[in-house]
């Protein structure tokens, strides 16, 4: 029996529709990290990015930044980016950190939201960063 082009078409759509199904998303070595991990401990493998996103103000003098240095073994990835929540207008934004574990140990990255103008701190939020050489990826 004879089957048409069109039939093989629709099996070979098919099976790479369970190919692609089957496979998880490929981004490698980057921890995503929300204000839920505040004062949690998170493993990052060496040479891995810590992606942290908290909530912000795109209008307003009220500022994520870094409270005091970061220690030499972790890096900031370029500059935080602000991102809209939504598409509403007056809608809350999203601030995104890109921190890179560079030597094996444990260290503490803290951020305040302040006021620029003032200096007056709004929140803070705190994470323990533990890079290892090789780990499976997880929050405490």
């Amino acid at each position: 029996m004879k089957k048409s082009p069109r039939f093989a078409f629709v099996i070979l759509i098919v099976a790479l529709f369970f190919v692609a199904c089957s496979h998880k998303p490929i981004v490698p070595n980057v921890t995503f990290v929300t204000a839920f991990e505040d004062n949690k401990t998170v493993l990052i493998q060496e040479g891995g990015v810590l992606h942290l996103e908290l909530e912000s103000e795109a209008t307003g003098d009220n500022r994520w930044v870094v409270d005091g240095t970061l220690p030499p073994e972790v890096r900031l990835v370029g500059k935080p980016q602000l991102r809209a929540y939504t598409d509403a207008m007056g809608s809350a934004n999203m601030v995104q950190f890109d921190f890179k574990g560079v030597k094996v140990g444990e260290y503490i990255v803290k951020l305040v939201y302040k006021n620029q103008t003032t200096g007056e701190v709004k929140k803070t939020f705190t994470i323990t960063l533990d890079v290892h050489s090789s780990v499976d990826v997880f929050v405490k």
